[in-house]
């Protein structure tokens, strides 16, 4: 099983090697990529699911309020779209999301890891992505062993984030 720690890692992992296969070129972004990024948390070891829509379905869905969710646990929204929506729950009371949106190439948004991806509080995500369905411990088939790996302060962020995420960046 996964844990929430190896999941993050694995995502930066997927980031670096799409912007190193790009070499010179422009790297794809994982906009409209959601349940690919997802799968890429899991190493890539993971069935592939045709939509996020698709994952959802067979994902054993616990509640239908954010609110209730606890850390490491992924969130899914209704956008109107054939695809839906997903994003990974990474704080504390899982408040603080891991997803690929549009806006963080373009807007400030805490902790951009690159190529769409970003984390961001729920509320924000939550105002923007369209009805949400409710949070679930599985991504399909896929389950994440919860192991909170952030600490919030006082505003609510953990301001030790970027330090770990530069660790191998020398």
């Amino acid at each position: 099983m996964t844990t929430t720690t190896e999941f993050i890692n694995n995502v930066d992992a997927a980031i670096r090697q799409r912007i190193a296969d790009a070499g010179e070129g422009e790297p794809a972004s994982f906009i409209g990529y959601q349940g690919t990024l997802m799968e890429a948390g899991f190493g890539g070891q993971s069935p592939i699911y045709s939509s996020v829509r698709e994952a959802r379905r067979v994902s054993d869905l616990q509640d239908n309020t954010w609110a209730t969710a606890p850390a490491g646990v992924f969130h899914w929204w209704d956008t109107g779209n054939p695809y839906g929506a997903v994003a990974f729950g990474t704080q504390q009371r899982g408040r603080e999301l891991l997803t690929a949106h549009e806006m963080f190439p373009y807007r400030r948004a805490f902790g951009s890891l690159g190529l769409g991806v970003g984390f961001v509080h729920i509320e924000t995500l939550d105002a923007v992505m369209g009805r949400y369905i409710g949070w679930s411990h599985r991504y399909g088939a896929l389950a994440i062993q919860a192991t909170p790996t952030f600490v919030e302060d006082e505003d609510g962020y953990d301001d030790d984030y970027e330090e770990d995420w530069d660790e191998d960046d020398d």
